[in-house]
């Protein structure tokens, strides 16, 4: 749930303002559910924005949910190579970065 906030921060808003914690969960539960893409193929979309964006905390969680659901190194990879296109080469660094930490020696 939320998985672009911290998880403490989200059990913050749970407490204190549950119905807003529920329309969240309720909203990702629906980007996800996509009828044409599954949701693997979403979260590599994702991760192609969020690198590009150089949002390192959101590409390692991304990577970690990835890895998860069963993507592969080399499908992560075929999504840098996009991000190296259309953000360039620092965008591209960052990104392999925080793929390296999260993926390790599978990378």
């Amino acid at each position: 749930m939320a998985e672009f906030v911290p998880a403490e921060t989200m059990e913050v808003v749970k407490k204190n303002c549950p119905e807003f914690y529920e329309a969240v969960a309720n909203l990702q539960k629906e980007v996800f559910s996509g009828k044409k893409l599954d949701e693997k193929m979403q979260r590599l979309v994702l991760l192609a924005v969020l690198a590009t964006l150089g949002d390192e905390k959101a590409i390692k969680r991304q990577v970690k949910k990835l890895m998860e659901m069963g993507a592969t190194i080399e499908e992560i990879q075929d999504v840098l190579k996009v991000v190296y296109i259309g953000a360039g080469m620092p965008r591209f660094i960052k990104a392999v970065e925080a793929v390296l930490e999260v993926a390790g020696d599978q990378c």
